[in-house]
């Protein structure tokens, strides 16, 4: 691996080849940063004949050969005796032929080993620097990984923690990478993501059964390489080649249009980027209790009041709106509406279909309603919505118009109720 520096000799350099030779040199240093060029590796051991404090450099001879180079004063230790350079070889031993990638851009290398300590650098991405020996130091926001002191191509040297380096051997063919998963990344894709959404459903304890799904949400196969994303209007898998960490907590599924953000250990926002950069951002977060039996139980509480309702009914009568019967599995049958059509009720959608609780009362409303119902005609699907309430005589129910439901949810009253009432 070639480090970048000024190769030139000057006269007194010219001179001092002359002068001095093996049996005249400084002593013996260790390389820090291979030049393979010539052969060399860092941990290896070699003379020094002269340092240059102007020019910056060292000369050096090659072990084995007469041939003598200058190399930057930072890529070689302070010049030894040869027992002396042996003990200090030994200190890098452990990662000879070691450097990293930089995989997080402005990642800091500090003078001291702990994440408070004074910066003395900082690394760009993909900047490689060398690892010269690991040593004790503070954790860091419960990450996973070791400080190591590095040695960076202008001759600064710092700890660096090794989270966000990937370590590899310059003696792999190509100087291949053997990179660390990224441990938090993996522990992310396999946790199960569903729409931020259920977790509003859940807390609010207002479940909407037309927006959950037991197959909605997000998914990342790290093994097959594909993310999945499934929602109301999006159901599609996405190939992708690689997973590249971008900046703390973001990720580029590569050769894919989704990025993925952790928001926190239990919320992930996806992005995903369209045609001339169109961004559409889902968030996703994971649910504690399973999703069928949060599905379940809500049905079952609507089942339980609709069987409130037959069972202190079935019918109900009211000599203006008619007579409403409540039936089993969800059906109803209302005839004599006439009042009440064409302006609440169509003309002509005859008297059976089906009712549901679809929508949700604020906590105001829940002083003076049980619910929300919806009857859907047979032959007319549209929804006609009623607040409801029972009471010792009978059912009570409001009107509600549809401006009045927002996101599932009805929070107010039409300023001109019309309230019908059926004795039961």
């Amino acid at each position: 691996m070639k480090a970048k520096y000024p190769c030139f000799f000057g006269f007194i350099l010219a001179l001092s080849f002359i002068l001095f030779s093996c049996s005249h040199s400084l002593g013996f240093g260790v390389i820090l940063w291979s030049l393979p060029e010539e052969g060399l590796s860092d941990g290896d051991i070699v003379p020094v004949f002269i340092q240059s404090n102007i020019n910056q450099v060292y000369v050096i001879g090659i072990p084995n050969s007469d041939k003598k180079i200058e190399v930057p004063l930072w890529q070689i230790s302070a010049p030894e005796k040869r027992a002396q350079a042996i003990e200090t070889a030994k200190k890098y031993k452990a990662y000879k032929n070691i450097y990293a990638r930089v995989k997080l851009d402005g990642l800091p290398v500090r003078y001291e080993a702990t994440n408070l300590g004074r910066q003395v650098y900082r690394l760009k991405e993909g900047e490689i620097v060398k690892v010269l020996f690991a040593g004790e130091g503070a954790p860091v926001n419960g990450l996973e990984g070791d400080w190591l002191r590095v040695l960076m191509q202008d001759g600064s040297v710092g700890w660096c923690f090794s989270y966000n380096l990937s370590l590899f051997d310059e003696t792999d063919d190509n100087y291949v990478e053997e990179e660390k998963k990224d441990d938090r990344f993996e522990t992310f894709a396999k946790k199960t993501w569903y729409p931020q959404s259920y977790q509003t459903m859940i807390q609010n304890g207002r479940i909407n059964l037309d927006e959950m799904k037991v197959d909605y949400g997000f998914s990342i196969n790290t093994e097959t390489k594909i993310a999945s994303l499934r929602l109301k209007n999006i159901t599609k898998s996405f190939p992708f080649e690689d997973v590249e960490k971008k900046e703390d907590d973001l990720y580029q599924l590569t050769a894919s249009p989704l990025l993925l953000r952790i928001v926190s250990e239990n919320q992930i926002q996806v992005t995903l980027v369209g045609d001339f950069g169109k961004q559409e951002i889902h968030a996703f977060s994971t649910v504690s209790s399973p999703i069928r039996d949060i599905i379940d139980a809500e049905k079952k509480r609507r089942s339980f009041l609709l069987q409130t309702i037959i069972n202190q009914g079935p019918s109900f009568s009211s000599s203006n709106y008619g007579l409403l019967q409540f039936l089993d599995e969800g059906s109803f049958v209302w005839t004599g509406y006439s009042l009440l059509s064409p302006s609440l009720i169509p003309s002509g959608v005859g008297s059976r279909g089906k009712v549901s609780m679809d929508y949700f009362i604020s906590n105001d409303l829940s002083f003076y309603y049980d619910g929300v119902l919806s009857f859907r005609f047979d032959s007319d699907q549209k929804e006609i919505v009623f607040l409801y309430k029972l009471e010792e005589t009978g059912l009570r129910m409001e009107f509600v118009p549809e401006n009045l439901i927002r996101n599932g949810l009805i929070s107010s009253q039409s300023q001109n109720p019309i309230i019908l009432f059926f004795l039961k």
